[in-house]
């Protein structure tokens, strides 16, 4: 596990690999010099040529959107930790740092968020799971709560790499604050239900 691990370190540090820029300029140059030199086709297009590859490979070895989120459904899967889509809501928190705009466009953080909530009679039951990705670690919470009490919707300007965005938390005197989906109708009609 080290090794991914170490990937996903990679993938929030959301850097430019010294590889890739270096191929970039080489590119350039080998254009500039097939152009301008005489008889600089050849060598030209035969280094840029071998400048793509590498290029290509560079950007293969790269991690993923979707390997970061395989990695946050192993590290559920490997705890026995199955989310149930009518009582459970899930996403990145974007008050933990660093935050990195993914390919897809979506907003990842380092912390991944599922809370479940479970009614009873006269009680509320809150479960959240909080992965540390970078740390391959799950933390998990238990809130019992009377059904009459208060829980709020608030939302906080968090900075990102495209600006600031809005984060949403389930909030109440009894229990910390809880990150909640923005933009989904369905979890925004869920989140009606529980807040009061």
């Amino acid at each position: 596990m080290k090794q991914k691990k170490s990937r996903m370190q990679t993938y929030f540090a959301h850097r430019t690999p010294v590889v890739e820029i270096i191929c970039y300029v080489g590119f350039a140059l080998c254009v500039v010099a097939a152009i301008f030199l005489p008889g600089g086709i050849p060598i030209g297009m035969s280094v840029a040529t071998v400048l793509a590859v590498v290029l290509i490979f560079t950007s293969a070895a790269r991690v993923k959107d979707a390997e970061v989120d395989a990695t946050v459904e192993a590290l559920f899967a490997a705890r026995g930790i199955s989310p149930d889509p009518a009582t459970t809501l899930t996403c990145y928190d974007l008050a933990e740092r660093p935050v990195v705009k993914g390919r897809d466009g979506k907003l990842r953080s380092p912390v991944y968020v599922l809370s479940r909530y479970d009614t009873f009679d006269d009680e509320l039951r809150i479960m959240t799971y909080r992965v540390d990705i970078l740390a391959e670690d799950i933390q998990k919470d238990i809130y019992h709560l009377s059904t009459d009490i208060a829980i709020s919707l608030a939302e906080e300007s968090v900075m990102t790499p495209n600006g600031p965005r809005t984060r949403y938390t389930l909030t109440s005197d009894m229990f910390p604050a809880i990150p909640v989906p923005a933009g989904d109708y369905e979890a925004a009609e869920f989140i009606k239900k529980i807040c009061r």
